[in-house]
């Protein structure tokens, strides 16, 4: 036996699904055509074709049922769909003649959400239907979005527990198993405090015992990080975690997500023990290797106006610059060191003339290539605000690497233009383009290109990087372009004034 489908389908999408059973035809189809204006309706003339099909289909939003039918009754309809769907899942309501009280007492014992008396008015029967339709399509997004958030609390990497208002687990995700030592078999419906056992790792106690000890002594709660888990099979692990309320103070639970702080808190312990070594290879490289330097380099330059032999003022000239680089070298290292502690190169600023500073860089450090074809560019107006001997190491570093891997005997130009508020400088070069795969990492450290001037080079790939933290420390940008075409093109800009 089959049901029949009864009304039209309405031109609107379709707000619910109903099926009317009834053994009257007449009452089915008018029942049908009125609610098929709202609903897709679908019609069953007995009990057991609506019993036979509903093993089949899904769950219509409401089901109108007869109460005096042949046959298998409405009553044994009711009982029969309520061993299996609750009244939210499968909303019924109840049609029965006027005055049959017996009919109401029995139809809202056996699970009946409502009823309708025979005759009954169009109005009354749409208002019953809304409301339950309605009512089971709200249960129905709301029992999704459970399964929504419980399945992604399931699914996400951090361990979380929720409760109900009293404290007890209502919710352990996998994560939260692994940690704790508990299935959530066992943990439903526990205290917290039994499955998430937490102490302060200093003091030793609950949490909620130094929580109280600290307001008992008048401080503030301080919150702090440094806690263990307590797992159930006796071994502590520490976590971090934060807690939150469900609903207004808690009045729906609380939830708990936590994580093992394992591997942070050894990374955050070797970084701690990485920064103490590079303190202390500060100290040796500024007092250990730079204090005998400064002497070679001081004693080279006192035996500059010494008379000596042709061979010794070749070799005294290669210790002087030597010295030289080496310091040089020291002063790199130290600058790299500085930056990577995080406190960065500090600058000390003062009214400069750029166009003065780019015309002592080159003075100073063109006698070291006698080849070298260097043109400066620059702006009448190059007055600012900078360091003086920052700007000139990182103008120094530039020049220095246009000459040394730029095309031998080529032209390197300097330009420097101005606005009101900006100075840009420029250091370009002809020959062979960085690698396209190493301009992204250019500026990072320990990055080295080939030199094509077969000039060997003190670098050892921090020059960039400490040209790059000079820049940031001005407030500044800096650039590169390098195409086989247009050459090399370093481009600092930097803001005049603080």
């Amino acid at each position: 036996m089959s049901g029949l489908r009864s009304g039209v389908v309405p031109t609107t999408l379709p707000s619910g699904r109903i099926w009317v059973v009834d053994d009257s035809r007449l009452q089915t189809e008018r029942a049908s055509r009125l609610l098929a204006e709202h609903y897709t309706v679908e019609a069953f003339y007995e009990g057991a074709a609506l019993l036979e099909r509903i093993a089949e289909e899904d769950l219509p939003d409401l089901i109108l049922l007869d109460w005096q039918m042949p046959g298998v009754t409405g009553l044994e309809v009711c009982q029969f769909l309520r061993e299996r769907f609750d009244e939210v899942t499968l909303p019924i309501l109840m049609l029965t003649a006027r005055g049959a009280k017996r009919d109401f007492t029995e139809g809202l014992s056996a699970g009946a959400n409502d009823y309708v008396a025979k005759p009954y008015d169009d109005a009354e029967l749409l208002a019953r239907v809304r409301g339950l339709v309605r009512m089971r399509q709200q249960a129905r997004a709301l029992r999704e979005r459970e399964e929504w958030f419980a399945t992604t609390l399931r699914s996400i990497g951090d361990a979380v527990i929720a409760t109900d208002p009293k404290g007890r687990i209502t919710f352990l995700n996998q994560v939260a198993e692994l940690l704790t030592g508990w299935c959530a078999t066992e943990a439903m419906r526990r205290p917290i405090e039994e499955v998430f056992a937490v102490i302060d790792e200093a003091t030793r106690l609950s949490l909620r015992q130094a929580f109280d000890l600290e307001l008992a002594c008048g401080s503030e709660p301080s919150g702090s990080n440094q806690v263990l888990l307590r797992r159930k099979d006796g071994s502590e692990l520490p976590i971090d975690h934060s807690v939150g309320a469900i609903g207004t103070a808690g009045t729906l639970g609380t939830v708990v997500v936590f994580r093992d702080a394992s591997a942070r808190r050894r990374a955050a312990a070797e970084a701690a023990q990485r920064a103490d070594f590079e303190e202390k290879l500060i100290g040796i490289v500024s007092h250990d290797l730079r204090n005998p330097l400064n002497v070679i380099g001081l004693g080279a330059q006192l035996l500059q106006g010494v008379q000596l032999e042709e061979g010794a003022a070749k070799t005294l000239s290669r210790i002087r610059t030597s010295a030289d680089s080496a310091t040089r070298l020291v002063n790199d290292l130290l600058d790299f060191t500085q930056a990577r502690l995080g406190s960065g190169i500090p600058v000390r600023r003062q009214p400069t003339e750029l166009r003065a500073l780019v015309q002592r860089v080159l003075d100073e450090l063109l006698p070291q290539y006698p080849e070298a074809q260097v043109t400066p560019l620059i702006a009448s107006d190059t007055g600012g605000e900078w360091d003086v001997d920052r700007l000139a190491q990182a103008l120094t570093n530039l020049v220095s690497n246009a000459l040394n891997y730029g095309t031998p005997g080529g032209t390197v130009s300097v330009r420097a233009s101005a606005d009101p508020d900006w100075m840009t400088l420029s250091v370009h070069n002809s020959g062979p383009p960085i690698a396209p795969q190493l301009l992204p990492v250019v500026f990072e450290p320990l990055r080295r290109g080939t030199a094509h001037t077969g000039k060997s080079s003190r670098s050892v790939g921090l020059g960039l990087y400490i040209v790059k933290h000079i820049v940031d420390a001005h407030g500044g940008t800096i650039s590169v372009r390098s195409t086989a075409g247009d050459g090399t093109i370093f481009t600092m800009r930097l803001p005049r004034r603080p």
